[in-house]
């Protein structure tokens, strides 16, 4: 299955409620059962085609790939990518982040790459947003 595909299906299922699924699941096996008690092959066929195409979904859509090093990761359960530790904040469809992560789950090396991806963002110290110095004393007057 596509990377797109993937993206598009797994933002559908994060739109809908949590056990969409699983519903699903639920009512082909009824259409396989329907099949069977009236004996009709082609309405059990159709239902055992929808209950392993929600098999596949379900084992498939979650899966995606790290933007920093393409190795395959669970978009739904990892924050960080287990193959270089970056974080996967890029990802469509994926939960937002918490930033309370504890320590012994965040990756060796991660507090580098965190601080090099915010001095990219953010302005050096000595500049302020009036456009002074970071030092500049605050009890001198301006003259006009």
């Amino acid at each position: 299955m596509k990377l797109d595909t993937r993206r598009r299906i797994r933002s559908w299922l994060l739109d809908m409620p949590n056990a969409t699924l699983a519903v699903a699941g639920v009512a082909a096996g009824g259409v396989v059962v329907l099949g069977f008690a009236t004996e009709t092959f082609t309405v059990g066929a159709a239902g055992a085609l929808v209950l392993l195409g929600v098999f596949y979904v379900n084992g498939v859509a979650p899966y995606d790939v790290c933007p920093a090093c393409r190795s395959d990761v669970c978009a739904l359960c990892d924050r960080y990518c287990a193959t270089c530790g970056a974080r996967l904040d890029e990802l469509e469809a994926a939960r937002p982040m918490d930033e309370r992560v504890d320590e012994r789950n965040r990756p060796v090396g991660l507090e580098e790459i965190e601080r090099e991806a915010w001095s990219g963002r953010s302005p050096a110290l000595e500049k302020i947003a009036d456009g002074g110095e970071f030092n500049e004393p605050e009890n001198e007057e301006v003259s006009a």
